[in-house]
């Protein structure tokens, strides 16, 4: 499926790298605590070679995969944990290449001084709060190395095998999932099949068995990385024009129906609403684009159809949740807005922070508001106990409470910049321009998320693959935006 000059959907190195991860997983059920020899072997590669292109390539795959082996129990020695752990080798990779680090731009410079600053607020916090600092400190913005190492200089096939990385990894946690939960792959060993009545419960998708290859309890994670892909895909089949792009977008969403995720269902629907009106389709929606309007239909088909297979799910097992209950949560949240925890929760952690000193306000105490030491309790009332609209923790909290207000202040900065960068920046390449469409409704749709539920936040997987989106946007721009400025230049030369 053709998009542009040098991109486009590739089935075979889609297949490809499916094949090879089914591979990787399988090396994995075998070695186990071994399994640290594969990027071992990656790096001594790349120190031999000096190829940092597919390198590259190696360590975005094994930062989406690794985690599986410690999801399935594999990996019970803490140094290999380490070992297999991509981001402390991309981190390598930024540092070795830190002279060559693009920074032509304004966008590149702030992403630098971001880093810096987030870096001394969290060791000046571990130093002071936590008494404690360890260089794992230092590969916490792993998404801005990974961002800076895509710009290198690489060969000319990079950016179509990054493409088609990006949408294979997003096939295989469905394929994974899917096998998850049918039995065919064992579900994470974290999941708590004893709260959900044992592996019945786990078969019908009303738990975190369907996680894909991101680790235990990530469904959340997994299901958001596939509304990414769709609103990314989706934007270019109908920008396109293509028929073919906008159903393989559609591929994405099946991961619903694999999980309980009504939170990120709607918020998914919200995201497709706001990029239908971003992209102006309501207007042309009865023109010659008729897939657009198979899209629509088709999507509200397959969320429709996941809403009643999941409540159909709650009634073969026993378990009250009618549907009246969870439409009536906006109600319960006007009624109850004072206890409601998403807000609430604000006010309960700026006044312990108050009680225990200003510093602490300021910097937080890493504390996460889930652990069982943590001096405040912030879930809400039994009320609001039917879903995570109204029961689960904002993860906006939860990085205020690590944070305070410096770092929660440098996680909206760093939104700010990304989303100035996709609304500001013109644009040459089809690519580019869909992605500065549809990367602007991801950021809003993510906060949105962000603040209604704490399973998907700043700096996750699901996050980290938006920035290497832009990444990969930068790169192609680069490559495109000459040959388009000359072509202007030429045209009006002639006039």
């Amino acid at each position: 499926m053709h998009i542009e000059n040098g991109i486009s959907i590739s089935l075979k190195k889609i297949v490809y790298t499916l094949i090879l991860s089914a591979i990787a997983l399988f090396i994995g059920s075998i070695l186990k605590n071994a399994i640290f020899i594969i990027p071992l072997a990656g790096f001594l590669f790349f120190i031999v070679s000096k190829s940092n292109s597919n390198y590259i390539l190696f360590l975005i795959f094994w930062l989406y995969i690794s985690n599986f082996y410690g999801g399935q129990g594999w990996i019970t020695n803490s140094a290999v944990a380490k070992l297999i752990n991509a981001r402390y080798y991309i981190f390598f990779v930024f540092i070795v290449y830190f002279n060559k680090l693009s920074t032509r731009n304004s966008f590149d410079n702030n992403m630098l001084i971001w880093t810096v600053i987030y870096l001394i607020l969290i060791i000046f916090r571990d130093i002071v709060v936590s008494h404690t600092f360890g260089l794992g400190i230092l590969i916490i913005p792993y998404y801005v190395y990974v961002y800076y190492i895509i710009q290198l200089p690489s060969n000319t096939a990079f950016n179509n095998n990054l493409f088609n990385l990006l949408i294979a990894i997003g096939i295989l946690q469905l394929i994974v999932s899917v096998m998850q939960v049918n039995g065919i792959i064992p579900p994470p060993i974290a999941t708590p099949s004893g709260l959900y009545a044992g592996f019945a419960l786990v078969k019908s998708g009303i738990d975190d068995a369907a996680v894909g290859t991101m680790g235990s309890i990530a469904s959340n994670q997994t299901s958001w990385l596939g509304t990414i892909l769709f609103l990314f895909l989706g934007t270019i089949g109908f920008l396109k024009n293509s028929n073919r792009i906008s159903m393989f977008s559609l591929l994405f969403l099946v991961q619903y129906s694999t999980v309980d995720s009504k939170t990120l269902l709607g918020t998914t629907i919200v995201a497709f609403v706001l990029l239908l009106i971003k992209l102006n389709i309501f207007n042309i929606l009865f023109s010659r684009r008729v897939f657009t309007l198979l899209l629509i239909l088709a999507f509200g088909l397959l969320m429709h159809n996941r809403i009643n297979a999941y409540y159909m799910q709650f009634n073969t097992v026993g378990v009250e949740a009618p549907k009246e209950n969870i439409f009536s949560s906006v109600q319960n949240i006007i009624s109850n807005f004072n206890e409601w925890g998403k807000i609430k929760g604000f006010a309960t952690l700026y006044n312990d922070f108050i009680s225990q000193s200003g510093l602490t306000l300021l910097i937080g105490d890493n504390i996460s508001i889930f652990d069982a030491n943590s001096s405040v309790l912030l879930a809400d009332v039994s009320i609001m106990s039917s879903n995570n609209l109204t029961n689960s923790i904002s993860a906006w909290i939860s990085l205020f409470a690590r944070g305070g207000l410096l770092g929660l202040g440098l996680i909206i900065w760093f939104y700010y910049l990304l989303f100035s960068a996709l609304r500001k920046r013109k644009y040459f390449s089809t690519i580019g321009y869909c992605f500065s469409k549809s990367g602007q409704i991801m950021l809003v749709s993510s906060i949105l998320t962000m603040f209604i539920y704490y399973g998907v936040t700043f700096g996750d997987l699901p996050f980290t693959l938006i920035i290497m989106l832009f990444a990969l946007v930068v790169r192609i721009e680069k490559e495109v935006a000459p040959s388009k400025i000359l072509s202007v230049i030429s045209s009006r030369a002639q006039t």
